[in-house]
């Protein structure tokens, strides 16, 4: 029967998921009123989820840790907290690699765009880092506040920064203007 058919079409896009596309799935079908969907993603969720486990925990900021992000091209972790800091990771060996100083406020944010890693912070500031020599490149100080958030663009030309001062700002990442 249809109703079959529309069954067992649902149950495959389910198990073809991963979690983070089962999770959308089962708000979009809250949204469009598909109590099936909502019920198996939400069952092949919870399934998966409870075959997760910690693969390791790394400790050393001194205040709470606000953004993480994965550098694909070096293989490591980096970290923003409130301590003003950003700690770099060995993901394999979970032990911090370099600590890395020169924000005045809370690190909020944190972007990696080829070989740099672009920070965002209380101190209205957005700071570049070479990945390579994990030094502070340049420094853009445009926002009058808190700059809260960062984004690219999926072909890392554009860097959009949000800030507490009710602006986004949207900058060429091969000029930085």
């Amino acid at each position: 029967t249809r109703t079959a058919g529309r069954r067992r079409a649902t149950v495959d896009l389910v198990e073809s998921c991963d979690a983070a596309e089962l999770a959308e799935l089962a708000e979009l079908a809250d949204l469009v009123e598909l109590p099936e969907l909502a019920e198996l993603s939400d069952s092949a969720l919870g399934e998966r989820a409870s075959e997760l486990a910690v693969a390791g925990t790394l400790s050393g900021h001194k205040r709470a840790v606000w953004a993480v992000a994965f550098s694909p091209v070096d293989k490591v972790l980096a970290s923003a907290s409130g301590d003003m800091t950003i700690k770099v990771w060995s993901v394999t060996e979970k032990g911090c690699l370099r600590t890395l100083e020169g924000h005045t406020n809370t690190v909020w944010s944190l972007v990696v765009c080829g070989d740099k890693l672009i920070s965002a912070s209380a101190d209205h500031t957005i700071k570049i880092w070479s990945t390579t020599t994990w030094t502070c490149e340049r420094t853009l100080a445009e926002h009058t506040d808190w700059v809260l958030t960062l984004a690219l663009t999926p072909d890392g030309g554009k860097l959009i920064s949000g800030s507490d001062d009710k602006t986004i700002k949207i900058w060429d990442t091969t000029s930085w203007n």
